[in-house]
């Protein structure tokens, strides 16, 4: 549909025309939007997302499926859209016997999908298109948590699920330990996979420290810019900001550590801030404990409880919207739920 304005000066005019064109062929149905994976589902099917029958659940970096551990023992990817299943894998096949529910999951930019699974001292590696299994990562301890570096070179590996500390760091490529610790580490990696961020508990400092090498380049003192007490997360966000979490509050400083740029109080009684995962452009962060998470504006400092149920968990962020995906241990599902950042004026 062509629309012409009478508009002094033909270049402007033409803008208008292509600029909604395009709009038209992007959304066919008229509403002059565009949308998401998930906008599809809610626009089209005007009904909750869930999928019954998951323990765990992630989003794909491309924000077009869901990989979903199934309590059957299976991994299923999922369309966001139309909540298609694409692929299924049995890990009572690979694993040998029955009961094989991967305890946790996570997603690699370079095509992997790693699974943990309960009383197992090995993290799988899946080709994510084969759906097979390409590496059996053997661990001194048992996983609970894991998640890859932002560019997949790396794979973090925890004792505990839904909290950001680190048994070991494991090199994908060269398909051995980075660092590994019989002591948690509260730590992250930069967005371009070249430094990690360890907190030194002797020095109260954060060490940067080169993942090719592992030369500590710098070691910045905390107590300039943080709270009494010691981080129990870090989190590198996407504009490469440093969010700590600490016994009741969660600061947030520039990317080299010299001044910070928020300080938030976290709820009453809401403990140690332990979990920090942020949204995909840097307006809000879901942080806290599980069982007590609150999403936190990054433009205006205000934060509101998660309306989620008590005990769920695997929250993460959609890649291309104000939505999370979490999974309800009670009912067994995997859900979708939207986001309403908190405002001062309600809306």
């Amino acid at each position: 549909m062509r629309h012409i304005f009478s508009i002094p000066g033909g270049c402007a005019a033409f803008i208008c025309i292509v600029f909604l064109q395009t709009m038209h062929a992007s959304d066919p149905a008229g509403a002059l939007h565009w949308t998401s994976e998930v906008d599809s589902w809610f626009v089209n099917k005007k009904s909750p997302w869930l999928m019954p029958g998951s323990r765990n659940s992630t989003f794909t970096l491309d924000g077009k499926q869901a990989v979903l551990s199934l309590t059957n023992g299976g991994l299923a990817i999922v369309d966001l859209r139309d909540q298609m299943v694409r692929t299924v894998i049995d890990f009572s096949l690979i694993l040998g016997h029955d009961g094989a529910e991967p305890d946790s999951i996570a997603v690699s930019p370079l095509g992997l999908i790693a699974a943990a699974f309960p009383n197992r001292h090995e993290v799988l590696l899946i080709d994510q298109k084969k759906m097979r299994v390409l590496e059996r990562i053997k661990t001194s301890f048992i996983p609970m948590g894991l998640r890859f570096s932002p560019l997949g070179k790396f794979l973090f590996m925890g004792e505990q699920r839904d909290k950001h500390a680190w048994s070991s760091i494991y090199s994908i490529q060269k398909r051995e330990y980075l660092l590994s610790r019989i002591t948690p580490m509260v730590c992250d990696i930069s967005r371009d996979d070249r430094y990690i961020y360890l907190y030194d508990e002797t020095k109260n400092s954060l060490r940067w420290i080169l993942t090719d090498t592992l030369q500590t380049v710098r070691d910045c003192n905390l107590s300039a810019i943080a709270p009494v007490g010691e981080p129990h997360t870090i989190k590198v966000l996407r504009d490469h900001r440093i969010a700590m979490g600490f016994l009741g509050s969660l600061v947030i400083s520039d990317r080299y550590l010299e001044r910070v740029v928020l300080t938030h109080i976290a709820p009453e009684n809401a403990g140690a801030v332990s979990f920090i995962e942020p949204s995909h452009d840097n307006r809000f962060l879901i942080f806290g404990s599980r069982g007590s998470l609150s999403v936190l504006s990054l433009v205006n400092n205000l934060s509101e409880p998660l309306s989620i149920p008590a005990g769920a968990g695997s929250v993460s962020t959609y890649p291309n919207g104000n939505y999370i995906l979490y999974t309800d241990q009670a009912s067994g599902s995997a859900r979708i739920m939207r986001i309403t950042i908190p405002s001062r004026y309600g809306d």
